[in-house]
């Protein structure tokens, strides 16, 4: 996991511990008080009770974010933007309550109307940060991640996150962050791919779509090694991804019924650093044997057509 860099405001709310053991304070905290100590699926209404948060939750048509948290006086409400109702799926929405949840802990429910806690009286980065922390702690507790991934085991690492996943009831791109960069559990290169324009899911312009990479993890001890193409500042489009028959394969898949296909040495290099990676592990072979499967999107059903579901490339390097 990155290393983040505290403010001294945020330093006291954490009350010295390290961001890692604050979330995993708060959400056992939360996890214990609504009495679910033994569940894998989280039920987040008796939390969202706990932290003083009202049910519905409201939409806004003016919020430029996902979600936001908002105090009142007694209590908190949250508002999600109008525009992603219905096109993101029930399990990404899990995991953006729990961390509007995770802000709660940043105010004083002392004071009517609730205020942020005088030291730390904005909202920052570092936070953000803390609260996807607390979030993937809330959902995704370790010791049962771990006991999942041993029993449920498989020869191809994507059908075991995607088990895993629908027994948390978390995306498949949570669950695969958590297992494989979090806690290191499978060592390999993950790829999850979707059939976009350059500048992303949203694009009006539909003309240059193509099988792009959306996201890529891998262990955290080789992160700093491995280099994927991806939107930055100064490169603001997904790379396609320039593999011979891809579109053949990724048309034919799925969902849940993975399958292998193999890719040279020269496509392998088409993607970031991947082949000097493989290199320095195997040597230069001529073909690499990769796992593809469909899997759902993080966008809602009705959102996606079968042949542009995402697919989820694994690249192992044991």
């Amino acid at each position: 996991m990155r290393k983040l860099t505290l403010s001294p405001a945020l330093s006291q709310i954490l009350g010295g511990r390290k961001p890692i053991d604050w979330a995993r304070l708060k959400a056992s905290e939360c996890i214990k008080d609504s009495n679910q100590d033994d569940a894998e699926r989280i039920d987040l209404k008796p939390i969202l009770k706990l932290r003083r948060i009202k049910r519905p939750i409201k939409i806004d048509e003016s919020l430029k974010s996902i979600a936001k948290l908002i105090p009142e006086n007694d209590g908190f409400k949250i508002l999600v933007n109008k525009s992603l109702v219905g096109k993101f799926s029930k399990a990404h929405w899990r995991f953006t309550i729990a961390h509007e949840i995770g802000h709660t802990f940043f105010f004083n429910f002392n004071e009517k109307p609730f205020r942020r806690i005088s030291s730390h009286n904005f909202i920052d980065n570092m936070e953000e940060r803390l609260c996807d922390i607390f979030a993937a702690e809330l959902l995704m507790r370790e010791e049962l991640v771990k006991k999942n991934f041993y029993e449920l085991a498989n020869d191809n690492i994507l059908v075991s996150l995607d088990l895993i996943s629908k027994k948390f009831d978390v995306s498949f791109d949570a669950i695969s962050i958590r297992i494989i960069n979090v806690l290191s559990l499978w060592n390999g290169i993950l790829l999850v791919c979707k059939w976009m324009p350059k500048e992303g899911m949203f694009s009006i312009n539909k003309e240059d779509s193509a099988w792009r990479i959306y996201w890529s993890v891998c262990p955290s001890l080789i992160q700093k090694k491995v280099f994927i193409p991806k939107p930055t500042s100064y490169r603001k489009f997904y790379p396609s991804l320039k593999w011979k028959e891809f579109d053949l394969i990724a048309s034919n898949l799925e969902p849940g019924k993975p399958k292998e296909f193999s890719i040279s040495f020269k496509d392998m290099g088409r993607i970031g650093n991947i082949r000097k990676i493989l290199k320095e592990k195997y040597g230069e072979k001529t073909e690499y044997q990769v796992q593809v499967m469909a899997i759902p999107s993080t966008l809602s059903s009705k959102n996606q057509c079968n042949r542009r579901q995402s697919i989820a490339i694994a690249i192992p390097l044991d």
